[in-house]
């Protein structure tokens, strides 16, 4: 049993989750996230693993053909729901299931996508592994997964231990693409960010502050090219092993 399901039945609530960008940092984020639902999931069956209040399944409902929501806490299922006003569309399913074991039919999804969440979830390999099972032949995922030899690793536990937060499940940025490549995943494409955790230091932590301040937002999301600068240095050699967020775009073969 996951010991975060507790946690986010008891310390999350829908308001706490709620996108509120304030930079244009924020602003990229969810962008990036939303295109790439636009772009693999528009007329196709789409799974959200971990899908929370819907932040990012809701606003693309009137454009995919079949979504199902998959979430471990009915808190945030709740959420969902409200956050659609009670009423479901016809196109839309909502599970309340551990995403390490799916109780969804083989080959089943064009596509699927998972953000902000799986490095919450231990033993990520088994929820891969599902990914690879439910997809269909051809099929892409965008999965995000969390560095565990990055600054946000050490941040993340502090706030576990003295505010309540989310347990870390962290693994290694090889660990990643071993993972998915051992279950035929191809990776198409890697995005890095996050060298910076960049929400602040916790009280223990405030020695740390220069390099944990919101402050980097602003620099970071400054644009350049096709990329914000938190990418380009995140994704360098060597701090791409040490930046926390890894969004890979993978397809089965």
């Amino acid at each position: 049993m996951n010991v975060n399901r507790e946690i986010y039945n008891k310390n999350y609530t829908e308001e706490s989750l709620r996108f509120k960008p304030t930079t244009t940092y924020d602003t990229w984020r969810i962008r990036l996230g939303l295109s790439l639902i636009e772009k693999y999931g528009t007329g196709k069956d789409v799974l959200d693993l971990c899908c929370g209040t819907g932040s990012y399944l809701i606003p693309m409902l009137g454009r995919v053909k079949s979504a199902v929501g998959v979430d471990f806490s009915s808190n945030m299922l709740n959420g969902f729901r409200k956050n659609l006003g009670g009423h479901l569309p016809p196109n839309l399913t909502l599970l309340e299931a551990d995403v390490r074991s799916l109780p969804l039919v083989d080959r089943c999804f064009d596509f699927v996508f998972s953000y902000t969440s799986l490095y919450h979830v231990p033993n990520v390999e088994l929820v891969i592994r599902e990914i690879e099972r439910v997809l269909r032949h051809g099929g892409y995922a965008a999965v995000e997964l969390g560095n565990l030899h990055s600054l946000n690793t050490l941040v993340c536990n502090v706030q576990h231990e003295d505010n309540g937060w989310a347990k870390p499940f962290h693994i290694s940025y090889r660990k990643m693409r071993q993972y998915l490549r051992d279950v035929g995943l191809d990776i198409c494409q890697s995005r890095t960010s996050q060298v910076f955790p960049m929400y602040g230091a916790p009280r223990r932590l405030l020695y740390l502050y220069p390099l944990l301040s919101p402050v980097w937002k602003k620099i970071m999301g400054i644009q350049i090219g096709e990329k914000v600068l938190d990418e380009w240095i995140s994704g360098s050699w060597p701090l791409r092993y040490l930046a926390f967020r890894h969004l890979f775009l993978v397809r089965k073969k």
